[in-house]
């Protein structure tokens, strides 16, 4: 390996680190988006949606079905 080799390493890292964090963001800002479009205000139940609790709701969402939402709408 040359030095310029050498030399572009950690350039690379870098920039797959912050592609790999713009990437992060962007899925985060999508689901909470989906939310909003939902009308569901997430953010008053939980701080961080991507937290403990925020992926248990996530996945609890992802199971119900049509008539379970229904239910919740109603009540």
């Amino acid at each position: 390996m040359t030095l310029k080799e050498r030399l572009n390493i950690p350039l690379t890292i870098k920039f797959l680190s912050n592609t790999h964090g713009k990437l992060i963001y962007n899925k985060k800002r999508r689901v909470h988006n989906l939310f909003e479009t939902a009308n569901i205000k997430i953010d008053s139940i939980v701080s961080d949606l991507f937290g403990v609790t925020g992926r248990n709701l996530i996945s609890l969402f992802l199971k119900l079905t049509n008539t379970q939402i229904q239910c919740i709408k109603i009540n």
